[in-house]
C-alpha cells in the first residue's frame, strides 16, 4: 500500500509541475523592461544617446548584440570637429562654413544638406563634452596633404572613448545594459514607436518599452552578404571588420516605412589583398598602398596615379575598378622605406613616416608563410612569371615610366616629381597585390535632420524613432571621400548619437 501511495504522489507531483510550467512558462519566456529611453545598439553611437539621454535625467535601457560595447568605433582614431577649441589654440581658423560648402561639393549636393549642416554645427560642443567625460585628445590633424585638419585625434583611439563612455554611463546610474541580446522588432501602437522586441542568450524574449523614444544605433550592413549583394552588388568584398553588422535597425526601420539612400556607398581602404581565412596585412599592405610605388592591373598597365595612396578611399576606388592590381618597387625604395619610412601610410595605425628596418623578415616571413600575394623576384621577366603577369606590357609601361621619371614628367597621369622615382627592372624587385576592402557601410535610412527615419516622399513615417550612425543614408551621396571633412564617420556616430538623445529630452520636458 505505501509503495502504491509513493507512486500516487509522485504522479500527482510530476503533473502539477507540468502544469506550473505549463502556465508559468511564459511569464519566464518574457524579460519586460521599461525606461525612458531604449537605444538598439552599443557603440559609439549607442553610448553617446545612453549618457546624453541620462545626463540629462532620463532612464534608458540598451540592447547590444554583442557580448561587449563599442562596435566598431574601437578601432577608429579620431572624430570630426571644426572651429572646435582645439584648433582655435593651433591657430586653424577653418570655419563651420568652408568645411560645409567644401563638403557638399565633394558630394555634388548630392548628400543631405541639413543634416550635414546640423551635425557640423554641433560638432565642436560634442568634442567638449567628450573632454568633460575624461576622453583625452591628440589634437586635430590631418589625414593627408590636401585635406583639412578636422581629424581630432584621441589618446587611445576608439577603445579610450568606449571606456570613458562606459564609465560616465556607470556613474549616472540611470542606464541598464542588455549584452547579447539583439534588438529584432519595433513595437508599434498609434503611429507611435514605443519599444523594441528582443532575444537574449538564453533564448528568452525581451521587452524593453520606452516612454519618450527609441534610437536605433546598430552600425550598418557591413556584415550581412545578402543586403551587400541587393544594395551594393558586392558578393565576395572583404570586410575588415567582422563584427556582425547586419542591418538590423535598417530593416526594422524599413519594416516600419522608411525610405533608404546612399545604400551602395561603402567606406573603402586601399591595403594588401586578403588570402582566403586570413585578416587585412595592414603593414605590407602601407608599403604596397605608396605613392613611389608602380600601380599596374592585371595586363601590366598603369592604370591611377599613384599620388591617390594619400586618400585612402580614393586609392580604393582606384583599385576597385581593375580586376586585380598589384603594386610595385625596386631596391632603391624598399632601402628608402627601412631609412626613411613610408609616405602615405593608413591612418595612425601605420602612420607617415613609419620605418621598416626589418623589410626583409617582414618581406621573407609572407612568402615563406605561403602568402600567394606577396613576390620579390631577381628580375621584371622573373617578376612577371611569378605574379602572371604579361612580360611584354610590363617592360613597356616601366619603359615609358622611367623615361618620364628622367625628365621629372610623368607623361601617363600627372604624377608630381616628389613621388616620380625610377625603378631599376634590372632587380631585385618586390611586388604586393593590392586590395580594395571594406571598413564599413555608410547607407542607411532616409532621415531628416532631427534623425527621424522618413518616407520617399519625406514624410516621417513614425514619431518616436530616430536613426544613427551608420544605419543613417544620406550623409556623404552615393561616394565616401575624406578630403575636406575627415573623422567624418566616427564624428556623426557620437554627434548623432547625442542629437537623437536630445531630441527625445526635449520632448520628455515639454
Amino acid at each position: 500500500m505505501q509503495e502504491k501511495e509513493q507512486q500516487f504522489f509522485r504522479k500527482v507531483a510530476v503533473l502539477t509541475m507540468a502544469l506550473f510550467l505549463l502556465v508559468a512558462g511564459p511569464i519566464w519566456a518574457t524579460q519586460n523592461y521599461a525606461a525612458d529611453v531604449v537605444v538598439i545598439g552599443g557603440g559609439a553611437a549607442g553610448l553617446s544617446a545612453a549618457l546624453t539621454a541620462a545626463q540629462g535625467g532620463a532612464t534608458v535601457v540598451v540592447l547590444e548584440k554583442d557580448r561587449r560595447l563599442g562596435g566598431t568605433a574601437v578601432f577608429a582614431e579620431g572624430i570630426f570637429g571644426v572651429e572646435t577649441n582645439m584648433q582655435r589654440l593651433k591657430w586653424i581658423g577653418l570655419t563651420r562654413d568652408e568645411v560645409f560648402n567644401e563638403e557638399m561639393d565633394d558630394t555634388r549636393w548630392t548628400a543631405n544638406a541639413p543634416l550635414v549642416r546640423r551635425f557640423h554645427n554641433q560638432s565642436a560642443s560634442t568634442i567638449d563634452w567628450l573632454v568633460e567625460q575624461g576622453v583625452k585628445f591628440e589634437g586635430p590633424a590631418k589625414n593627408f596633404y590636401g585635406n583639412n585638419p578636422t581629424w581630432h585625434l584621441i589618446e587611445g583611439h576608439g577603445a579610450a572613448l568606449i571606456k570613458a563612455l562606459q564609465i560616465q554611463i556607470k556613474k549616472t546610474g540611470k542606464v541598464q545594459i542588455l549584452l547579447q541580446t539583439p534588438g529584432q522588432k519595433l513595437i508599434i501602437e498609434k503611429g507611435r514607436v514605443v519599444g523594441v522586441k528582443g532575444v537574449n542568450r538564453f533564448g528568452e524574449e525581451v521587452v524593453a518599452r520606452a516612454h519618450g523614444g527609441v534610437i536605433i544605433a546598430t552600425g550598418g550592413f557591413a556584415n550581412n552578404q545578402e543586403m551587400l549583394k541587393k544594395y551594393t552588388g558586392e558578393e565576395h568584398i572583404i570586410s575588415a571588420t567582422p563584427l556582425q553588422k547586419t542591418g538590423d535597425g535598417i530593416n526594422m526601420a524599413i519594416a516600419a516605412g522608411a525610405a533608404v539612400e546612399g545604400m551602395s556607398t561603402i567606406q573603402y581602404v586601399a591595403t594588401m589583398d586578403v588570402p582566403p581565412g586570413r585578416g587585412p596585412d595592414l603593414t605590407i599592405g602601407a608599403l604596397g598602398v605608396s605613392p613611389r610605388n608602380v600601380w599596374v592591373n592585371g595586363f601590366g598597365k598603369r592604370f591611377a596615379n599613384e599620388y591617390v595612396a594619400f586618400d585612402f578611399p580614393f586609392a580604393a576606388n582606384a583599385i576597385k575598378r581593375q580586376q586585380q592590381a598589384w603594386a610595385i618597387f625596386d631596391e632603391n625604395l624598399k632601402h628608402y622605406y627601412m631609412t626613411k619610412g613610408i609616405d602615405a601610410g593608413l591612418g595612425v595605425l601605420v602612420p607617415p613616416g613609419k620605418k621598416f628596418p626589418n623589410f626583409d623578415a617582414i618581406w621573407n616571413g609572407a612568402i615563406a608563410a605561403g602568402n600567394p600575394y606577396v613576390a620579390k623576384a631577381a628580375s621584371l621577366q622573373a617578376l612577371a612569371d611569378k605574379i602572371h603577369l604579361p612580360y611584354e606590357n610590363l617592360k613597356k609601361t616601366f619603359a615609358e615610366y622611367n623615361k618620364g621619371a628622367a625628365v621629372n614628367k610623368d607623361f601617363a597621369f600627372g604624377k608630381d616629381d616628389r613621388w616620380l622615382d625610377a625603378i631599376d627592372t634590372n632587380g631585385p624587385l618586390y611586388a604586393v597585390k593590392i586590395k580594395e576592402v571594406m571598413l564599413t557601410t555608410v547607407g542607411g535610412v532616409k532621415v531628416d535632420a532631427q534623425l527621424h527615419p522618413l518616407n520617399q516622399a519625406e514624410e516621417r513615417v513614425v514619431t518616436g524613432l530616430y536613426m544613427t550612425g551608420n544605419d543613417v543614408g544620406g550623409l556623404y551621396g552615393d561616394t565616401y571621400t575624406l578630403t575636406d571633412a575627415s573623422g567624418s564617420t566616427f564624428g556623426f556616430a557620437v554627434n548623432s548619437g547625442r542629437m537623437a538623445a536630445q531630441s527625445i529630452l526635449a520632448e520628455l520636458n515639454k
